[in-house]
């Protein structure tokens, strides 16, 4: 998750994405109350957003 964050934050939606997509099939082994897939699941919809946002406002 923690790779996944810094691609969130390097702007990197993408590669975030991927990255998160795995982890979230790694937490999926938790109990669905676990945090670990609350907080996959926060990340995923942030990596949308931020990619929705690029596409909506382009520099």
């Amino acid at each position: 998750m923690a790779a996944g964050q810094q691609a969130l934050h390097q702007g990197n939606y993408a590669n975030a994405e991927q990255i998160l997509v795995v982890a979230m099939h790694h937490a999926e082994e938790f109990d669905l109350e676990d945090r670990h897939v609350a907080v996959n699941l926060s990340q995923l919809v942030q990596g949308c957003a931020g990619q929705l946002n690029r596409l909506r406002h382009p520099v």
